[in-house]
């Protein structure tokens, strides 16, 4: 399945997404390679109601990481799919949640010997380690993975960054994006669309491929413009470099402080900072967390509730194995740079 590219300026900056076909769920790296084990999907119903789960991913390499592990219905599944890799649930040696939502942690007793992370909590069975991830700081796992706070869809959202594959710095990022064309939708699902789209231009920014909540993974594509010279730069981010804004917080994702390679990136769209630039205000803690007014009458939950095919049609159905091509699908993808 081939993929289209849609477009999403940020100033002088564009950024392009392409979806990944069913067919590339594995991402090889060193040290870590990726597997997606199920591709989430969002499923509305004629009666108003929706089916939902949450994408699978896991990582191996010197540790081996879960990241969600989809709903309580997903129990016999998931531990089919590890023991085609190989593995039994006791060899996880982290799970990853990134969000508290049942689709997401609902096989977290499948893993008591495990290191647990739900959103900003870190347990080791009943002991709970420090961190400083609720403050915006990342909690690194190795020079390779670090788990970073991505809030917005709700207050203690976090994702997986992981460096070194050969489609460069991949970011397992929950429901931050639903899918690969979740505009139409994201905001209504989200707590603090504000920081969402904060949380998303630095994803945007800082990413190659993104592993997304309820959909197939997509690539990040970039072009630049310096207003100076009138210079376009296009690729996505090396695996080395952070593009990085006037008063952006490096800290925001572990691994990334300025290093001088790649061009700048202005700040987001209307403004909108990054989210290290907005928890790094005033020594690095964020103000209180404030959920954003909800329309009535629209579930607060794990999807938006959709009529009929129409909206269908425009992407609420998120696996192509059941409903045909999605909205990213069917024109010719187009790589701005080579794999690593």
């Amino acid at each position: 399945m081939e993929a289209t590219e849609k477009n999403y300026a940020c100033n002088s900056s564009e950024f392009r997404r392409s979806e990944l076909s069913d067919t590339e769920l594995e991402i090889v790296g060193q040290p870590y390679s990726i597997s997606v084990l199920k591709v989430g999907y969002c499923l509305s119903e004629q009666d108003g109601s929706f089916r939902a789960d949450g994408t699978i991913t896991l990582l191996t390499g010197p540790r081996t990481i879960l990241v969600d592990t989809g709903g309580p219905w997903d129990r016999d599944f998931l531990v089919k799919r590890l023991k085609d890799k190989r593995l039994d649930p006791g060899d996880i040696s982290l799970v990853v949640g990134t969000h508290g939502h049942s689709d997401h942690v609902g096989n977290l007793g499948l893993f008591p010997g495990a290191t647990i992370v739900v959103g900003c909590d870190i347990s080791e069975g009943d002991r709970y380690l420090p961190n400083q991830l609720s403050e915006g700081q990342p909690y690194p796992i190795d020079e390779h993975v670090s788990i970073v706070p991505t809030p917005g869809h709700t207050g203690r959202d976090v994702s997986l960054l992981v460096k070194g594959t050969t489609m460069g710095t991949v970011l397992v990022a929950g429901d931050l994006f639903e899918r690969c064309t979740d505009d139409d939708s994201w905001r209504e699902l989200s707590e603090n669309p504000a920081v969402q789209e904060a949380s998303r231009q630095e994803a945007l920014r800082t990413s190659d491929v993104i592993i997304p909540g309820h959909g197939l993974p997509f690539r990040i594509h970039m072009e630049e413009v310096d207003g100076r010279s009138g210079l376009v730069v296009a690729g996505p981010l090396q695996e080395s470099g952070h593009r990085e804004g006037p008063g952006v917080c490096c800290s925001s994702y572990p691994g990334l402080e300025a290093s001088g390679k790649g061009p700048s990136v202005p700040r987001g769209v209307g403004g909108v900072r990054s989210v290290g630039e907005m928890l790094c205000a005033g020594g690095g803690r964020p103000g209180p967390f404030v959920a954003a007014p909800h329309p009535p009458g629209h579930p607060r939950g794990r999807c938006r509730r959709t009529d009929g095919a129409a909206r269908q049609a425009e992407g609420t159905v998120m696996t192509s194995d059941e409903v045909g091509p999605s909205p990213c699908s069917g024109g010719v993808r187009r790589s701005t740079s080579p794999a690593f």
